[in-house]
């Protein structure tokens, strides 16, 4: 059996994985932080508490991910 960790192709994977992330976090915070400030805390803390039950039940239900995995960054398979 392989050893799953020195997989090039699990890394490849965890990378691409952070790189989405990151590209999705830093338009999405500027837009948080923008809308702070010009709508207040009141109006936009229940969009950002919508945006991230959808993304959570989306990561849950469409692609199919433990919630261990969602929460924790859980890559590994029981395989």
């Amino acid at each position: 059996m392989t050893d799953q960790k020195s997989s090039p192709e699990r890394a490849a994977l965890i990378r691409r994985a952070w790189r989405n992330w990151i590209l999705a976090f830093v338009p999405l915070f500027t837009l948080g932080v923008i809308g702070l400030s010009y709508f207040g805390m009141k109006a936009v803390l229940p969009v950002l508490l919508a945006v991230l039950t959808i993304v959570l039940f989306y990561q849950r239900y469409v692609n199919k991910r433990s919630w261990h995995s969602i929460m924790w960054g859980v890559y590994a398979t029981k395989e």
